[in-house]
């Protein structure tokens, strides 16, 4: 979200970070330009249980099964944006969106300085809601220390009901990421 803000020339309302299907289903009724986000399942839950510890593993998976099925049902309506993909070159993504919703957004530049610029945002932001603290395991970029705290929950993966619903969500992840390097269909082309 930082990214795209500060790569426009004008201010854009934009929804976010709630993860809720309901918002992928109104924004294909409303024809609001919409990009998906996804991420390889198991770092996906990773994140959220040490984002939200109070949160298990099997119900993260649950949840990222449940969003991304339901989600698929109005593939035709989004583009999707792996997280790779994004944070590595995120101006391609917007030229995605550009291309099957008609938009004119500005793209962002992947240059290290814009970068950085990011990152300092994200914090300058995390620590004004956090009377001037860091706390890595809300922090929405990344960090040593998260990655070194999903180390001992990937035992976790290894449950057998986990297991299956990882199978399930891999196959999912899947299916996005080969619909993301299809050919763009501009929305005027879907309404013809």
């Amino acid at each position: 979200m930082v990214a795209f803000e500060q790569a426009q020339h004008e201010s854009v309302r934009i929804a976010h970070h709630l993860h809720m299907p309901a918002q992928v289903m109104l924004a294909a009724r409303w024809q609001i330009p919409t990009l998906v986000l996804i991420r390889r399942p198991k770092d996906a839950v990773l994140s959220l249980a040490i984002r939200e510890p109070r949160i298990s593993i099997l119900q993260a998976m649950k949840h990222y099964v449940s969003f991304y099925e339901k989600a698929a049902g109005y593939r035709g309506a989004f583009v999707v944006g792996t997280f790779e993909e994004v944070i590595q070159d995120y101006g391609a993504v917007l030229k995605r969106v550009n291309a099957q919703f008609g938009t004119r957004f500005s793209l962002f530049d992947h240059w290290k300085d814009r970068v950085e610029g990011v990152f300092s945002q994200i914090e300058a932001s995390h620590r004004a809601r956090r009377d001037g603290r860091i706390d890595e395991k809300r922090i929405a970029r990344p960090s040593a220390i998260k990655a070194r705290m999903k180390d001992p929950l990937r035992k976790e993966l290894q449950a057998p009901q986990i297991k299956e619903l990882t199978a399930r969500a891999e196959a999912i992840y899947e299916d996005f990421v080969v619909a993301s390097t299809e050919e763009v269909v501009p929305r005027s082309a879907m309404d013809a």
